[in-house]
């Protein structure tokens, strides 16, 4: 936040440094959430290049991820709970902001409609016609079809 080095978030600032200068090449094994990782790289990109936000506001968004991140991970290498629940943050600014669905990318709109079916309590069978069929075998998919979600 401050552009200097501190020992307490050394790992975060080795992946997120302050100048292209320092980037480093990284070769990362597959994942076991690949699709939903790939996922919210798409939403966190309409979040962050498509919404007009200020400096100030991308910071703050850039902090309530990793606060979110580490909230929610459990001992071991179980993400589920930290995926989903980054899944909900970025979808809930993209909410806030009353963006409309023809301004998203088309493979955020399908997470963003089932949202927005899951806020409203809406049956989302029907919707399920909607998503492409590589989309539909994914925890971030099955989440919002299965799950009526409060604002």
């Amino acid at each position: 936040m401050h552009g200097k080095i501190t020992e307490d978030f050394y790992p975060h600032q080795f992946l997120c440094g302050l100048n292209v200068s320092e980037e480093v090449e990284i070769s990362e094994p597959n994942v076991p959430y690949a699709m939903e990782v790939a996922a919210l790289r798409e939403i966190a990109r309409e979040v962050f290049f498509t919404l007009r936000l200020t400096p100030v506001e991308k910071r703050n968004i850039a902090i309530g991820l990793f606060n979110t991140h580490f909230a929610f991970l459990k001992e071991g290498i179980y993400a589920y709970d930290s995926l989903i629940e980054i899944f909900r943050f970025l979808l809930y600014i993209l909410l806030q902001t009353e963006v409309k669905s023809s301004e998203l990318a088309q493979s955020v709109v399908p997470y963003y409609t089932l949202f927005r079916a899951a806020l409203a309590g809406e049956d989302r069978s029907s919707t399920l016609d909607l998503i492409p069929e590589e989309m539909r075998n994914n925890k971030l998919i099955d989440y919002l079809v299965n799950n009526n979600l409060r604002s």
